[in-house]
């Protein structure tokens, strides 16, 4: 088996942290990002864009789609110039994207 997307993959690693009280913070995450630094020598450096944390987007998020960014960009500048859905790991049109210093994950 391999996942769609990345040739060679075998399965994914989703390092899934439960949020606990907010006085936790760093105590909480300190575990599986030190899991994450010993196991990145074994990734394709790909991700799913749905993995990504609230904390990614941008340059990440470029990653993520990999070759299709450019034309994901192209397709969303034709269909929907004025970014009416953005509210997700956006992909921004050319003229956002401009506009947002390439900034692309939007909150309401």
């Amino acid at each position: 088996m391999t996942l769609a997307g990345y040739g060679g993959t075998i399965a994914p690693l989703y390092n899934y942290v439960r949020r606990g009280a907010p006085s936790a913070g760093l105590r909480v995450r300190r575990r599986p990002r030190a899991a994450w630094r010993g196991m990145r020598q074994f990734s394709t450096g790909g991700t799913y864009v749905n993995f990504l944390t609230e904390e990614e987007g941008g340059e990440r998020i470029r990653e993520a789609y990999g070759e299709n960014d450019d034309r994901l960009v192209e397709v969303k500048s034709r269909w929907n110039p004025h970014n009416l859905f953005r509210m997700n790991k956006n992909v921004a049109p050319r003229t956002h994207r401009a506009e947002l210093g390439r900034a692309t994950h939007y909150r309401r």
